[in-house]
């Protein structure tokens, strides 16, 4: 079955023209809804802008969690008494920096997909809302985790000036 897109009559697949309304279906200016929606709903989103906004999501929260996870982890990482302070700083260092680095790149990573599954969905009519989702949680990890590079390039002036004096 179709919809006319412009009464809502329900129409066998072979109509040529609406019989409520008289509307001919000519492709080109009077499309016909043939999704399984009913008239005036929007149609489900393709598999492609599905996917996009889907990996857009998982991107955006790995980014949120690397920042969150990062300081605590790199806190008990330089408490551990086994190590001394110069290893532990080391090695807490460069867990922070490559948690801080890999949180901004799946950032990066969720608003290109998010942005691309927008644009698909809006392309197809189709809702985008998977999409938008990922993209914000994209853009709240990239800016944290664009604070956590900062703070790595400063604890490696500061330990660069420490080790100086």
């Amino acid at each position: 079955m179709k919809w006319c897109d412009y009464c809502g009559a329900q129409l066998p697949d072979n109509a040529s023209s609406c019989y409520v309304c008289g509307h001919r279906f000519d492709q080109a200016m009077y499309p016909v809804n043939t999704q399984n929606s009913l008239p005036g709903q929007m149609p489900n989103s393709s598999s492609g802008s599905a996917v996009k906004g889907t990996l857009s999501i998982v991107f955006g929260v790995l980014s949120l969690l690397l920042f969150i996870g990062i300081v605590p982890l790199s806190i008990l990482m330089f408490a551990d008494k086994n190590r001394t302070v110069d290893s532990s700083f080391t090695y807490a260092t460069v867990l922070y920096s490559v948690g801080a680095f890999a949180g901004l790149f799946l950032g990066i990573i969720s608003i290109v997909l998010g942005v691309s599954g927008r644009n698909s969905a809006r392309r197809r009519n189709a809702r985008s809302g998977a999409s938008t989702a990922g993209m914000i949680c994209g853009i709240v990890g990239t800016v944290f985790n664009c604070l956590h590079v900062f703070g790595v390039c400063s604890v490696g002036i500061v330990y660069a000036l420490y080790q100086a004096s």
